[in-house]
């Protein structure tokens, strides 16, 4: 339903023509391109690993085919790659302890990616597993990355005792590592809060904002608008099966 959506904006901005019809699934095909090579120099350090990728799909048949020629595929290729990239750099970078809402807009904007792509397939959450498996992994490596910082500051509090014993560094340490455990919770609890706000309750939201078009012109083309047989949430069973 989203990806009928999509496309019909071209049609909409340049009218009834085949320009219309397939420029939007163009540009989502350019956005691809250039979203691989951001993505492949991150992975690899390297622009030119990343000029390479998006030289191959430059010249595979997603660019030279479906992505000009109207259809959805471009569009559901740019969300689910969309979707990998931001999981990938949160789970590069985890939480800044700086601004920790605003790092982790990328788990946020991952899981809008991934409704936007089951609006378009709803077999892609198949696809998305895999970026499921990157936020475990990188939530995972932030509570590993607090308790290396525990150890370092008990390491460094039994070097101080080891020369003078005094209870206020037993103290301090304590204070900081319980500082520190109780920042990683709160940065978990946002990564997690915002995983489940655009993975679940965000792609219920995009499925049923996108299929109300599709539903009431289903209704009007196919059925009988004063008592229509099949309801808006059959609607969407139908889709999702």
């Amino acid at each position: 339903s989203l990806s009928a959506l999509v496309l019909s904006l071209g049609v909409l901005i340049f009218g009834k023509s085949t320009f219309g019809l397939r420029f939007i699934s163009l540009l989502c095909t350019v956005l691809l391109i250039g979203l691989v090579y951001l993505f492949m120099r991150r992975i690899f350090r390297s622009d030119g690993y990343g000029f390479l990728s998006a030289l191959l799909l430059s010249f595979g048949g997603m660019a030279l085919t479906a992505g000009r020629l109207g259809l959805g595929f471009s569009l559901l290729a740019l969300l689910l790659v969309g979707c990998y990239y931001l999981m990938y750099r949160f789970f590069e970078k985890g939480v800044d302890p700086a601004r920790p809402v605003h790092s982790a807009l990328n788990v946020l904007f991952s899981g809008l990616c991934f409704a936007g792509a089951f609006a378009v397939w709803a077999n892609s959450w198949i696809v998305a597993l895999g970026a499921v498996a990157l936020f475990v992994l990188g939530v995972l490596k932030m509570r590993r990355k607090q308790a290396a910082q525990s150890r370092a500051v008990a390491r460094e509090t039994n070097r101080v005792n080891a020369e003078e014993v005094m209870q206020a560094n037993l103290d301090e340490s304590e204070r900081i590592q319980a500082r520190q455990a109780a920042a990683c919770a709160y940065h978990t609890r946002v990564s997690v809060v915002f995983f489940l706000a655009a993975f679940v309750f965000g792609t219920f939201l995009v499925v049923i904002l996108s299929v109300l078009p599709a539903y009431y012109s289903y209704v009007r083309l196919y059925d009988n608008p004063a008592a229509p047989h099949m309801s808006f949430f059959a609607l969407v069973s139908e889709m999702v099966n």
